[in-house]
């Protein structure tokens, strides 16, 4: 039997709906995301700085991105603000 993934289970179309509108909503601002197993300068600067989303395709990439991350058992997660991702992390420990 195969683990339960929240993200790939069709159940959970409506709040995944949500998420995408989520990041179309923030087209022109800063967003924040948690921190990954990457050291690369790019993901460091993306985690300690945010990034802003530019546009309807930046948006759906992150979005698409974030679901393909989770899906596959792993955790990254866009937020507001850097506090957001901070107690979000926290909670994750």
């Amino acid at each position: 039997m195969r683990n339960y993934n929240w993200w790939t289970d069709p159940a959970n179309a409506d709040a995944l709906s949500n998420r995408r509108r989520w990041f179309l909503d923030r087209i022109g601002k800063r967003v924040f995301r948690t921190s990954l197993d990457c050291d690369c300068n790019v993901c460091q600067i993306i985690y300690k700085q945010g990034l802003i989303i530019e546009d309807r395709d930046q948006a759906i990439f992150m979005y698409d991105t974030e679901c393909d991350v989770n899906a596959d058992g792993d955790i990254m997660r866009y937020f507001d603000t850097k506090e957001e991702v901070t107690e979000f992390e926290n909670q994750n420990k």
